[in-house]
């Protein structure tokens, strides 16, 4: 009986080494990079995972989830699996919330917290977690990082 080693990942796009060491280095990369892709919708939930080298650049991008205008869903081995396959240095995730309210949820700050741990317990950095909410409003983003939760 023969055995595949291949694996399989789905919707990774390497992608221009723009720095992602701040939270709105993150946000130009979202805006110029995520929202201008075909299957993107300002309607629905949608989570990305940035592949970062040791310099905290960008070397490609997944999708994680595309979810319904509240929720979608994030599991530590759909984020870290592109991460591996990339030979990842460190990783940061984002997504959007459509109701242009970039506060964090209860699910959102769970989500980061196993996060933290498994990409602790993998060696890669997790270096934020970015909600993008809308352009026009006060806070148009909110980093777990600036706001000390990670």
């Amino acid at each position: 009986m023969k055995t595949s080693n291949e694996v399989k990942i789905q919707f990774v796009r390497e992608c221009p080494g723009l720095i992602c060491d701040r939270p709105e280095k993150s946000l130009e990369y979202w805006e110029n990079s995520i929202t201008s892709a075909p299957w993107f919708s300002s309607e629905r939930e949608q989570m990305i995972v940035l592949i970062l080298n040791a310099k905290l650049r960008t070397v490609a991008h997944s999708i994680v989830s595309i979810g319904s205008i509240s929720e979608c869903m994030c599991h530590p081995r759909d984020v870290f699996r592109p991460a591996i396959a990339m030979n990842a240095y460190a990783i940061a995730i984002m997504h959007n919330h459509p109701s242009g309210d970039a506060s964090p949820s209860a699910a959102d700050v769970r989500v980061t917290k196993n996060l933290k741990e498994a990409a602790s317990m993998l060696q890669i950095s997790f270096i934020d977690h970015i909600i993008v909410g809308s352009s026009h409003t006060e806070t148009p983003f909110f980093s777990f990082k600036e706001a000390g939760l990670i």
